[in-house]
Order: C-alpha cells, then structure tokens, then sequence
C-alpha cells in the first residue's frame, strides 16, 4: 500500500486553469509548502491569452468569486486590489445553447465578486 504523497523540496505542482480556484489553490499551495519550510515550485497553464479581446481572452475576465471568499483571503493576508475584483454584483445570466438562467449569489446577504 502506497503513504499519500509527500511535499519534498524540489516539488513541482502544475495547476490547469487559472481562474479563481486555480490562482487561490497555487497561492495556498505555496504558502503551506513555506510554513512546512519547503521549497516547491507551480507552473499555471491557462489557455487564456489576456492580453486579447473576445473568447480567446475570455474579455479579460477571470471569473466570479464569492464576496465571502473575498472577505476569506483578506483574513490570510490576501488582498484583492479594486483592479482585480472589479466590482459586486448580486447575480449574473448563463447564456447556453440550451437557453438562459440567472443564477443569484449563493446567500442574499453576500454579493459576487468579478475578477
């Protein structure tokens, strides 16, 4: 039977998205790896070009995040600047070939952030 899988040194991690939970999982990644005094490194693949327009850069927009998990980071020391949660919002349209549907925050007393 194989242990879980060990934090060495050296430790490479690779991440596929980096969106919302792809960016916060790196930064927690890194930081229990420093608390545990390791040294490890993560590569972000994203095919996401930000520097462009429309889909392929998805108009710059990283995703939506929970005003909550905004208030979260803040107690880890992690800061949104206004230039990345750009603004609240209390719902937003998914639009499918299927149709449409709103989907509103997950609690009425928290808002959306977009980022």
């Amino acid at each position: 039977m194989h242990g879980a899988p060990a934090l060495e040194d050296g430790s490479e991690i690779a991440v596929v998205g980096g969106g919302p939970a792809g960016s916060f999982f790196s930064i927690f990644a890194l930081k229990i790896a420093r608390l545990i005094s390791r040294q490890i490194r993560v590569t972000i693949y994203d095919p996401k070009v930000f520097t462009k327009e429309g889909p392929v850069g998805c108009n710059k927009c990283g995703g939506i995040i929970s005003e909550l998990l905004v208030q979260n980071l803040a107690v880890e020391g992690i800061n949104l600047p206004d230039t990345v949660a750009q603004r609240g919002i209390d719902s937003y349209r998914l639009h499918t070939q299927y149709g449409s549907v709103s989907i509103a925050t997950p609690s009425q007393e928290w808002t959306i952030a977009t980022v």
